[in-house]
């Protein structure tokens, strides 16, 4: 492996914003899963249909596998964004989504309020 030489505070300087940078790219995203599944038990009640808790319990584990599913999608398909536009490009694109879904579910109806009438085209 070659020894990467640092030589001029600018250089510095941009190594350690772009660590900077990533991780609170890496923050935000475990932020989101961690605030998911501390609320699980409030998500389960107001999002699935009420009768037995722990199958609500079980279809909002199943939400949060699909959000670790996604991850492995979401590295491919922003690797690819990455290759063509930019490594800064791909992560305000991948942070920008991440925000946009947490916002979404502040303003999701309850299912106390809508029931399945999005699913029953």
């Amino acid at each position: 492996m070659a020894d990467i030489a640092l030589s001029t505070s600018a250089d510095i300087r941009r190594c350690v914003l772009a660590i900077i940078g990533a991780s609170s790219a890496n923050l935000v995203e475990w932020f989101d899963f961690y605030i998911y599944s501390f609320l699980a038990l409030y998500f389960a009640p107001a999002f699935f249909p009420s009768g037995n808790p722990t199958t609500q319990l079980l279809n909002t584990a199943g939400v949060f596998a699909a959000g670790f599913l996604m991850r492995l999608i979401g590295g491919w398909m922003f690797g690819h964004i990455a290759d063509k536009h930019g490594r800064r490009t791909s992560m305000m694109i991948s942070v920008l989504m991440m925000c946009a879904g947490s916002l979404v579910i502040c303003f999701l109806p309850t299912y106390a309020s809508i029931g399945w009438a999005p699913f029953s085209c």
